[in-house]
């Protein structure tokens, strides 16, 4: 089933999905994953690229989670850094919602010129108010923690059916 933001324009359509990997893929791979490039070129060709998947948006629901980590990686592995304390969830919507109906990455250009920082830049705002913005901003959940399970509560767990079924 494709998938569509709201009423907006659908995004990668399921009949031509594997030829959107396949572009988004090669376009990344030729920029190299974007590294020795100065701030400008990068802030550019990152746009066109996260543009790119984003218009996959293979899941119902956390593409943008998954996406923010992705280019994270892929910038910090560059020598740059996404400070996403810049930007509302709201303005990363609007960036790429233009993107995707304009086929014009100007919005996100503006968007990127916003985060894209060194990481001198990055580690000398506090990881506390980066987080705390993140999470007022609506980008992040509460974090998985880990807990030990009781004996009853891992009793408890195996008995639902998602358990049950994968026993028969």
């Amino acid at each position: 089933m494709d998938i569509a933001k709201g009423t907006g324009q659908v995004f990668q359509p399921l009949a031509v999905f594997d030829m959107g990997v396949q572009y988004s893929e090669r376009t990344l791979k030729d920029d190299h994953l974007l590294p020795d490039m100065n701030r400008l070129t990068f802030i550019n060709r990152l746009s066109v690229n996260y543009d790119n998947f984003n218009i996959l948006h293979p899941c119902r629901e956390g593409n943008g989670r998954t996406q923010r980590m992705f280019w994270d990686i892929v910038a910090h592995d560059a020598g740059w850094r996404l400070d996403w304390s810049r930007v509302s969830k709201q303005e990363n919507d609007r960036a790429s919602q233009i993107a995707r109906e304009t086929a014009d990455e100007s919005a996100l250009i503006d968007m990127f010129s916003n985060i894209v920082c060194t990481p001198d830049e990055y580690d000398s705002r506090s990881a506390e108010s980066i987080i705390t913005h993140l999470q007022d901003a609506g980008y992040t959940a509460p974090p998985n923690i880990y807990r030990q399970l009781t004996p009853s509560e891992i009793d408890e767990e195996l008995e639902r059916d998602v358990y049950r079924r994968m026993a028969e």
